[in-house]
């Protein structure tokens, strides 16, 4: 799991829940700002969120499944078969999808773009890699949201199981959905 705020938070809870041993990479401390929305408590504020998340798994499962990585994943960091990117910015998605272009077994790349109605989760697997690289854009063409609605988190926790409903069906052999949308309520062209 790469990036523990709004998404990556939630998917490492419930993917430890389920017994998957993982590894996690983030280099971010918590900020105010990151406590509802990221599912942190108020105590953790200036913790790492790797120490954070490590603080959490302890108290709802009373066990750590996963080996750390404190840095930001950049063109020289190290993707692995089953990748999840929860990251918020488009350069480290490309950075991320190309490492994991490099892996001979890789399996499948989980990806998702949020706003605070609406989301997208893209499963990419080397039969879809071609169509995955053409939603990868640059970052100035995001259009810039202002922070409080950049993540809610009941929609980030939908995102989150339609993440994890897709790597369990994945190791199942059941279908799996490339591209898949949720659309909010709100209309987005009343902030921008």
């Amino acid at each position: 799991v790469v990036g523990l705020g709004g998404i990556g938070n939630g998917v490492t809870q419930q993917l430890a829940s389920i017994g998957h041993q993982l590894i996690l990479q983030d280099f971010d401390i918590v900020s105010f700002e990151n406590v509802y929305p990221q599912q942190f408590k108020p105590s953790q504020i200036g913790m790492s969120k790797l120490d954070a998340v490590k603080q959490l798994l302890k108290e709802n499962l009373e066990y750590i499944p996963f080996m750390s990585i404190s840095d930001r994943f950049t063109a020289n960091s190290e993707a692995y078969p089953f990748t999840f990117s929860c990251v918020d910015n488009m350069l480290t998605r490309k950075h991320i999808f190309e490492a994991w272009l490099k892996l001979p077994n890789r399996e499948l790349l989980l990806d998702t773009r949020m706003s605070a109605e609406s989301f997208d989760v893209f499963a990419c697997t080397k039969e879809t890699e071609s169509e995955y690289a053409e939603t990868l854009y640059s970052d100035n063409q995001v259009i810039d949201a202002p922070c409080t609605y950049k993540i809610t988190r009941f929609v980030a926790a939908i995102a989150q199981g339609i993440m994890v409903q897709n790597l369990c069906n994945y190791l199942s052999n059941l279908p799996i959905i490339f591209k898949f949308e949720y659309r909010g309520q709100i209309n987005q062209g009343q902030w921008m």
